[in-house]
């Protein structure tokens, strides 16, 4: 299990928060996912076994939410 923080563009509110909890949280293998509009930032602990961090990367793209380096 690792837990990798992503900086996230344009996490606005709370329901941009649970956008992103409920796409990441169907992802095999994802234990914990903490969004904050606070902090523009996602934090996700996942098994690295099952998952892959450029598939997160994906997810959050495929939602809405740009990826910052």
């Amino acid at each position: 299990m690792i837990t990798r923080t992503f900086r996230v563009s344009e996490i606005h509110c709370a329901s941009c928060e649970n956008t992103i909890r409920t796409a990441l949280s169907r992802l095999p293998g994802v234990a914990l996912v903490v969004p904050s509009a606070e902090r523009n930032d996602v934090k996700v602990s996942f098994d690295d076994t099952q998952l892959a961090e450029e598939r997160v990367r994906a997810t959050l793209e495929e939602v809405g939410f740009e990826p910052v380096s």
